[in-house]
């Protein structure tokens, strides 16, 4: 479940259930167009989904989205296993001089 604090609060007991027994929030085509634009295929403004756009946009709630494909009959975990791959492949590394500045900063 994908939940935005500044929307509404939420009951202890509520999110003690969604732990236990998370709903689906987005549909298999959904599902398919969120991979598809996490693995380059498309961009964030093709995505017509407003709250599809939101979660994939962040880190922590593109974990939930990518839980939430697994369970998805439809969709092969090869599929969404090859996508985080190659996120984890594309994330920036830390350059010469940023460990310089960095080196700086902790003495």
């Amino acid at each position: 479940m994908y939940y935005d604090p500044t929307l509404k609060p939420l009951k202890v007991e509520t999110m003690e259930q969604w732990q236990s027994n998370p709903p689906q929030v987005f549909s298999t085509q959904e599902h398919q167009l969120g991979l598809a634009y996490l693995s380059g295929q498309l961009s964030l403004d093709q995505l017509e989904n407003h709250h599809l756009q939101r979660v994939l946009k962040h880190d922590g709630t593109k974990q939930l989205f990518f839980g939430e494909c697994k369970v998805d009959p439809t969709i092969k975990n090869s599929q969404i296993e090859k996508i985080q791959k190659q996120l984890k492949g594309n994330k920036p590394r830390t350059t010469s001089t940023e460990k310089q500045i960095w080196g700086i900063i902790n003495r």
